[in-house]
Order: C-alpha cells, then sequence, then structure tokens
C-alpha cells in the first residue's frame, strides 16, 4: 500500500502541476505566490527559537506521516 499510495499522489500532485484547464493554472500560481508570501511574513514575524520549535515539530510530524504510510 505504501508504493502505491505513493504512486497515486504523485499522480495527482503531476496533474495539478500540469493542468490542461489555463483558469486553474492561474489559480494555482495565484496561490502559489499567496502561500509564499505567507510563509515569509510568518518567517519573519517568528524568532530562531520559534523557527526552531516549529521545525522540530514538523519534522516529528512528518516521521508520524512516514510510519503510517509504511503500514
Amino acid at each position: 500500500a505504501g508504493e502505491a499510495g505513493t504512486a497515486a499522489l504523485l499522480g495527482v500532485w503531476q496533474r495539478i502541476q500540469r493542468s490542461p484547464d489555463e483558469a486553474y493554472v492561474r489559480y494555482a500560481q495565484a496561490l502559489d505566490r499567496f502561500n509564499c508570501n505567507a510563509a515569509a511574513q510568518l518567517h519573519n514575524a517568528t524568532s530562531p527559537e520559534q523557527r526552531e520549535a516549529l521545525h522540530r515539530r514538523l519534522k516529528g510530524w512528518g516521521a508520524d506521516l512516514r510510519q503510517l504510510a509504511a503500514k
């Protein structure tokens, strides 16, 4: 299930990145810009200690997700 799930997610990601719908392409590009700006604002509003704490938390969540995907 792990490899099949990964392949399915990769297929979805590729379709999102290469949509034939030009309106969707514009929407996705605007969303990317919005998310990048939000991430930059969050980064600039936090201390190095806060960013390190978030890094550790996200790293833990990533490990949890990899463990779940391997089952």
